[in-house]
């Protein structure tokens, strides 16, 4: 089920817009991202091909089930990303959950872009499909 919704019209830490699913009913941490492995939602990780692929989406909430998470929209948060400038690209991090405009170069490393950088605290997550592994 995926819906779309209007959190907030002026943005602050925490508000968001855009489409929503509930799928699943993995424990999340609101702010950071996930990707949908087919069973839950595992914290996006540069460090493993399995927590790369899939559906992208920041969570909402504590439980993807109840409070949802984002796979298209815009986002404001202090927890998982920050310190961006508008119209950069977004990669996973080697940190769980976390955002960064460096995309990962060290060798065994995956490289996703995840959406793009709206302001500050503020992402558009638009999920590229492909993904490569530094060799």
């Amino acid at each position: 089920q995926i819906k779309y919704f209007t959190r907030n019209s002026a943005y602050s830490d925490g508000s968001y817009e855009g489409e929503i699913t509930y799928l699943g009913s993995s424990g999340t941490t609101a702010g950071l991202a996930y990707v949908w492995n087919g069973t839950s939602w595992v914290q996006g990780n540069s460090g493993a091909a399995a927590t790369i692929k899939g559906i992208v989406g920041i969570a909402l909430g504590t439980n993807s089930g109840t409070d949802g998470m984002l796979i298209r929209g815009y986002a404001e948060s202090s927890v998982g990303y920050g310190g961006f400038t508008a119209g950069e690209h977004l990669y996973f991090s080697s940190t769980g959950g976390n955002l960064t405009t460096t995309a990962p170069s060290t060798t065994g490393q995956f490289v996703r872009t995840v959406g793009y950088a709206a302001g500050n605290n503020q992402i558009f997550i638009e999920p590229s499909s492909d993904y490569y592994e530094n060799t």
